[in-house]
This record gives C-alpha cells, sequence and structure tokens, in this order.
C-alpha cells in the first residue's frame, strides 16, 4: 500500500512538474527563439539597405572623381605625384 501511494505521489509531481515547469518554461524559449529569429531577420534587411546605400555612394564618388580627373588629367596626375611623395615620406619617417 506504502508503495502504491508513493508510486502516485511521484506520477503527481512529475505531472505537475510538466504542467507547471516544463510546459511554461518551453513555451517561453519558443518565444525567445522566434524572437530572436525577428531581429536577426530585421538586421539582415536594415543592413542590406545600407549597403546598397554605400554601393550607390561609392559609386557616385568614383564617377565623380574618373569625370574630374578626365576633365583635369594634368591636375590629377600633380596630385597623384603629391600624394605618392607624402606617402612616401610617411613610411620613411615611421621606420625611424
Amino acid at each position: 500500500m506504502l508503495k502504491l501511494k508513493v508510486r502516485i505521489l511521484a506520477e503527481d509531481t512529475a505531472r505537475a512538474t510538466r504542467t507547471n515547469v516544463i510546459s511554461p518554461a518551453r513555451y517561453a524559449a519558443q518565444k525567445v527563439g522566434t524572437y530572436a529569429n525577428n531581429v536577426i531577420d530585421k538586421t539582415k534587411e536594415q543592413l542590406g539597405h545600407q549597403l546598397a546605400q554605400v554601393e550607390e555612394s561609392t559609386s557616385q564618388s568614383m564617377e565623380r572623381t574618373g569625370r574630374w580627373i578626365s576633365a583635369n588629367p594634368l591636375v590629377g596626375v600633380g596630385v597623384a605625384f603629391a600624394v605618392g611623395l607624402l606617402a612616401s615620406t610617411l613610411l620613411v619617417s615611421s621606420k625611424r
């Protein structure tokens, strides 16, 4: 008789644990997973949009630079020379 009561008590405890602890925890974990997936999706979308804007801006800058160099070829060569000279000076001084 005592064994039967202990078995019933254990079964009731297991059932109560499933109902009051495990099921709510599983539900909460599913909600957190869904929320995390939504945040990831929104972040991907925003980053994709920002990347497209950066690509467009870079492309426009390259086009403007190319047009300016075509319109001012000697000035472009002078700027390139000055930048090269500055870079070499900085590299030499950083080795000391």
